[in-house]
C-alpha cells in the first residue's frame, strides 16, 4: 500500500476518528520484540521501523548483563517493500499461536498500516509455523540486508 494511505476503510464507512492529515511522515510501520528466558539466559532484542526509514533496535542478553541501542536510517523504498509484503504473507490478520516450548523466546511483532489513522495489528508467537513463519523469514530478510547490513 503506498505511504499514508490505509488499507482499512474508516468505522461506520465515515471519516477516520480524528480526520488528523499525517503531515510528519514519521509513522509506526513495525516492531518486533523477542523476549523471554533461554537455556543462556535471558534474553530482549526489539525492533522499530518507521515509514520514513528510521530504524530503532535495542538488544540485551541477560547471560553477559550486556545492552545495546542503535538508530539508523534504511531507504524508505525498503521499508515501503516490507510493508507490502507484510500485507501480503498476512500481518494483519494472523492470530498469536497457541503452540508453547520451554527455553525458547517469545516474539511479539505489531505492525501498522502507516498514516495518523493507522490501524495495527500484533501476535505473538514461541515458534513460528505457517504465516507467522514467512512473515518471520521477511521480516529476517529485512533485518539482514538493511539493519545488520548497514
Amino acid at each position: 500500500f503506498p505511504p499514508h494511505s490505509s488499507p482499512h476503510p474508516p468505522a461506520n464507512g465515515g471519516p477516520s476518528a480524528s480526520q488528523c492529515i499525517d503531515t510528519i511522515d514519521s509513522s509506526h510501520v513495525l516492531t518486533r520484540t523477542i523476549a523471554g528466558a533461554t537455556l543462556s539466559g535471558s534474553v530482549m532484542h526489539s525492533m522499530t521501523v518507521y515509514s520514513n526509514g528510521l530504524v530503532v533496535r535495542s538488544d540485551w542478553d541477560g547471560a553477559t548483563e550486556r545492552s545495546h541501542a542503535e538508530v539508523l536510517v534504511v531507504e524508505r523504498a525498503a521499508v515501503q517493500d516490507l510493508a507490502r509484503d507484510l500485507v501480503t504473507l498476512g500481518a494483519t490478520r494472523v492470530c498469536d499461536s497457541p503452540l508453547r516450548v520451554s527455553d525458547v523466546p517469545a516474539t511479539t511483532v505489531t505492525f501498522s498500516d502507516g498514516g495518523a489513522d493507522a490501524h495495527s495489528h500484533s501476535y505473538t508467537y514461541q515458534v513460528a509455523t505457517g504465516d507467522r513463519e514467512r512473515i518471520a523469514d521477511r521480516i529476517d530478510r529485512f533485518v539482514f540486508q538493511y539493519v545488520l547490513g548497514s
